[in-house]
């Protein structure tokens, strides 16, 4: 087996841990985390810094709707480190306080018992990116620089990226709007994708571990208004490429499947995984969103100019439901080019179909509308 060092720590580079564990009971928790402690060989005595815990904090809702990584992993985890803990992560709509965030996600309450540091990701660090040959300066939460990383994704089916898991997590260091703001340069599922895998690449020396809360997951309008589910399991690895595999397979799909890991497999080459812990079962009747169309097929020429012809008779695109709506304007806050007016209302020519609207909406009042040609690819 491969190893890297990371923060004094000797990792297992390409090995992912698979361990059971069927609720957020606390006894059962820590002793699937100490599980996947040992199958990993992570001893985190070793690590002389604070560690930054980033979640998936993408709305303010309660854990029991799994649109967050529940936070009684991070209580514990946090538990059975010996560094400082800080906990942070970003949400989409920076108009809202990231105080209610942290309340109503349970993130609070876990920083009171384990006398952590919640830390805001407000003060930013520019680094640049390269992106399908363009060059890019993209802001990161200094925090994110300056501390080694818990990446705490929750398992989610998205409507833009097919699923959100340890590489999509990452996307949460970027400050706020600034997110929503890249969407309108990268507004292709395919070229958001390739921004997530860059960003990936800038950010993941920087990552400890990636740890997949996917003991209840969410399928089907991903990732905030689909359908919660059991799923059973924790997923942890160094390597986040080969824990969004294993993520994959749980949900039935296999890696190329996944635009994000297609990509990858183009550009760079899937890693050979060493899978280690429970056996994986992947889950039956999955809901998945998004296209359907087999993205192996678009290495071949002719697929590739055909989907490429038939790309403007695709879309989906946000509309609200008026009946649902509270008109919080959450959805008018995060929009990256003003598409939503007040009262909430889409203009249609100007939106450029990035879904953080969908994202965002407490209410589930934002429904998506497909052309013909997707409701036959998706």
């Amino acid at each position: 087996m491969k190893t890297i060092r990371k923060n004094n720590l000797a990792l297992l580079e390409t090995t992912v841990a698979i361990v059971r564990c069927p609720d957020y009971n606390p006894e059962n928790l820590q002793q699937a985390i100490s599980r996947l402690a040992q199958l990993l060989r992570l001893d985190f005595s070793r690590v002389n810094s604070p560690i930054l815990l980033k979640p998936n904090m993408l709305s303010a809702r309660s854990p029991q709707e799994a649109v967050t990584t529940h936070p009684h992993l991070l209580l514990a985890l946090g538990k059975l480190l010996a560094s400082p803990i800080l906990i942070g992560d970003s949400p989409a709509n920076s108009a809202r306080p990231v105080e209610d965030y942290w309340q109503d996600c349970g993130l609070k309450e876990v920083a009171s018992r384990l006398n952590a540091r919640l830390v805001k990701f407000d003060q930013p660090v520019f680094v640049s990116l390269r992106v399908k040959k363009k060059l890019i300066d993209v802001p990161l939460a200094a925090a994110s620089q300056k501390w080694p990383i818990i990446n705490l994704p929750k398992l989610k089916t998205h409507s833009l990226t097919l699923i959100t898991a340890a590489v999509k997590n990452l996307y949460g260091c970027i400050p706020g709007f600034k997110k929503s703001l890249l969407h309108s340069q990268f507004v292709s599922p395919q070229d958001f994708c390739w921004l997530l895998l860059e960003l990936y690449r800038k950010i993941e020396r920087n990552v400890l571990l990636h740890l997949v809360d996917a003991i209840t997951i969410m399928d089907g309008k991903g990732p905030s208004a689909g359908r919660v589910r059991p799923g059973g399991y924790l997923i942890a690895g160094v390597d986040g490429i080969a824990v969004d595999m294993v993520c994959a397979e749980l949900l039935g799909l296999k890696p190329v499947q996944v635009p994000h890991l297609h990509l990858w497999n183009q550009f760079y080459s899937l890693p050979q995984v060493t899978v280690t812990g429970d056996s994986l079962v992947a889950l039956r009747d999955v809901d998945l969103p998004g296209v359907t169309f087999p993205l192996q097929l678009l290495k071949f020429p002719f697929f590739n100019q055909l989907f490429s012809a038939l790309r403007p008779f695709f879309s989906i695109f946000p509309e609200i439901d008026q009946k649902s709506c509270q008109q919080c304007l959450a959805c008018v806050q995060v929009c990256p080019v003003k598409a939503i007016l007040k009262p909430p209302d889409i203009c249609l020519s100007r939106c450029i179909r990035c879904l953080c609207c969908f994202e965002v909406c407490p209410y589930r009042a934002i429904r998506l509308r497909k052309s013909f040609l997707a409701k036959c690819l998706t």
